[in-house]
């Protein structure tokens, strides 16, 4: 009889239980740059991500490699972080302290993949060198540690089965 009560009270609970609550927010988008995608936050409120300027821009076949432009997020100002180069900047991670880490790619049919690390903060960027070349970061945290993929790559569409796990430090 206890379990027919216990059973019969864990079931009324979970039938009045509230579901999670969420809050959608929109980020906004820079200037002349409508379309823009997040791609990492940090635990306190960083995004980054990057914009271009229409996505029909490709859909119409207008460009292979569209324009990207980079962008950090914070106390709901998006702001350019102005990382020019001759590839595509792509922000893939960032820390607490508002550091972004991503890589310059460049991806061609017959060329296949070209990856260029970047750390960037208070405005200027560089260009990491040496082991950390052509690595893909997809973490980085306040000790200034990258966790990412270095792709060896050969020829398109297969990086992925060619690639390094890492984990090293910027600083």
């Amino acid at each position: 009889m206890k379990s027919v009560i216990v059973t019969g009270l864990f079931l009324s609970t979970c039938a009045f239980a509230q579901p999670p609550q969420f809050k959608v927010q929109d980020l906004g988008a820079l200037p002349n740059l409508p379309d823009c995608t997040a791609t990492a936050i940090s635990q306190t409120g960083y995004v980054v991500g990057y914009c271009v300027p229409n996505l029909n821009y490709t859909l119409l076949g207008l460009s292979a490699s569209p324009p990207v432009t980079p962008f950090l997020y914070t106390n709901g100002t998006m702001q350019n972080l102005n990382l020019t180069a001759f590839q595509t900047p792509v922000p893939t991670a960032v820390n607490d302290s508002g550091v972004v880490a991503g890589a310059y790619l460049s991806i061609g049919l017959t060329e296949g993949l070209s990856v260029s690390t970047f750390v960037a903060q208070n405005g200027t960027s560089r260009v990491l060198q040496g082991t950390l070349q052509a690595l893909v970061p997809f973490g980085l945290n306040n000790s200034g540690q990258l966790i990412g993929s270095r792709f060896n790559v050969t020829r398109a569409f297969d990086f992925f089965l060619n690639s390094q796990a890492l984990l090293t430090s910027v600083t």
